[in-house]
């Protein structure tokens, strides 16, 4: 981001003490380095006037984390003159009782600040993760808890540790905020392009936001259905009677939906592996995976090769080739729905082929996080039958590329996972190895993308490390 550093302030909040509640606000300047803490009912008079200015600054760009839901709703409490009592009270409304911010601004009569704000926390790639975990992942040299956020304050030590805690945040805030400066380099585009603040939200965020402008559609958590049922597409066509079977099975199946959270329940029998060709895989509502691929370790040698396929935009593909759309109030609707989709799978697609990157990572948030927001209930794309559709087809898929590739002499599907496998072929096999993928990619448009190892070394599916012959490792 463009922005001069110096007109960037990460801040936060710390509330200590349960009968005689303390309330620290401080923030950090990108540029300078300059910490400013404000404690409430112990600044100076000056330091009431700068945080007075502060309050009404709404040009400063404001980093936080997690600020969205906690921080900003506190701050405009505090800008409405409410005692630390009041503060800690509406703090406790929010952590413990699980009050919305919009909620607690309503009930205190509030209005919300108008501030240039990021939250980091939904951009962040992990999921729930707290900030001291981003600490560790950075390697950031120091990580301090403060675990006694009921213990009273009365020296000026004790205030002193807690400033030191608060300040430690904001140096990792800067840390992270710093890390992903492509992410937030592509929101602050899509802003633009889309004209609308798009800067702290995730990916499935950003692209139910985007195409719900477009469709009109409101907010509102959706009723689930008792159950789903899966057809498959007329991509799926196979003579291999272990898939026919899983096919037949998946078919016959009423996955029923948890009524609480809107999600298909796995029935029993996909709990156990399946035998497809020479191994066993684990099918799911997710992806599939090898079982049978622990403490692997492969060589390239003058008898065999080692490849790995991956299907370049696996389920924005699925979801295209599906023909189902989701429940949107109409079925005009959700046919718009797929055709806005399909705009930015073709428009990736041609970013994607002429390496402008940026543009087609920019395209990629819409499709992954479209996909995303299927199984949400909180969504308005919420459709399980569709979810479903895309993740059961997408294995389906996978299963029927190891059968055909395992009919070839000698030729082993040695990893499988979600849209990827891992082959172990002879040398004079490669031909028929890429004619199956050809075939199969003529039949769904599915495209395969080949990378070559020299050796793959595999605790479990889900831990690897590959060696490629110019020696980069994935």
């Amino acid at each position: 981001m463009d922005t001069n550093k110096e007109n960037i302030e990460f801040f936060d909040i710390e509330i200590v003490g349960s009968n005689n509640p303390q309330v620290l606000i401080q923030f950090l300047n990108h540029g300078t380095g300059k910490l400013e803490p404000y404690w409430l009912g112990r600044m100076t008079e000056d330091e009431a006037i700068a945080l007075s200015e502060k309050f009404d600054d709404t040009e400063t760009l404001r980093i936080g984390f997690n600020s969205t839901k906690f921080d900003m709703p506190i701050l405009a409490i505090i800008r409405a003159g409410f005692s630390n009592k009041d503060i800690l009270e509406a703090s406790n409304e929010l952590i413990l009782e699980g009050t919305s911010h919009w909620q607690l601004l309503s009930k205190y009569g509030c209005e919300a600040l108008d501030w240039n704000h990021i939250d980091l926390y939904e951009v962040a790639p992990g999921v729930q993760i707290s900030l001291k975990t981003y600490a560790g992942r950075l390697a950031f040299p120091t990580m301090v808890e403060h675990t006694n956020f009921q213990k009273e304050l009365v020296t000026q030590s004790d205030f002193d540790e807690v400033t030191q805690y608060c300040a430690n945040d904001l140096r990792v805030t800067q840390a992270l905020y710093n890390a992903l400066q492509t992410e937030l380099d592509l929101r602050t585009e899509m802003s633009y392009r889309f004209e609308m603040d798009l800067r702290s939200k995730s990916d499935a965020q950003i692209a139910e936001a985007v195409i719900s402008a477009i469709l009109g559609l409101r907010n509102k958590r959706q009723t689930p259905p008792r159950y789903v049922r899966y057809v498959a597409p007329d991509l799926i066509q196979t003579d291999n009677e272990q898939v026919l079977e899983v096919i037949r099975a998946f078919e016959a199946e009423y996955f029923t939906i948890n009524p609480a959270n809107g999600s298909p329940i796995e029935p029993d029998w996909l709990k156990e592996p399946i035998q497809i060709g020479k191994h066993r895989y684990k099918f799911g509502l997710g992806g599939l995976h090898s079982a049978d691929d622990n403490n692997m370790f492969l060589r390239v040698d003058n008898a065999y090769r080692i490849s790995d396929f991956d299907v370049g935009s696996y389920y924005p593909r699925i979801m295209l080739a599906c023909g189902v759309v989701p429940a949107l109030g109409s079925r005009e609707k959700g046919e718009q729905f797929l055709q806005i989709y399909q705009s930015f799978f073709d428009e990736r697609m041609e970013h994607k082929h002429a390496k402008r990157k940026r543009l087609a990572n920019s395209m990629k948030i819409f499709l992954n996080g479209t996909f995303g927001k299927l199984g949400s209930i909180y969504s308005k794309f919420y459709a399980p039958d569709l979810m479903l559709a895309v993740t059961i087809t997408g294995q389906l898929n996978l299963a029927i590329l190891i059968a055909e590739l395992e009919k070839l002499p000698d030729v082993t599907v040695r990893s499988a996972n979600t849209d990827g496998i891992v082959i172990q072929y002879p040398h004079d096999q490669r031909s028929g190895v890429l004619d199956v993928f050809s075939t199969n990619s003529n039949r769904t448009t599915f495209e395969y993308e080949e990378t070559v190892y020299e050796t793959y070394a595999a605790r479990d599916v889900n831990n690897y490390i590959a060696i490629q012959p110019d020696g980069t490792a994935k």
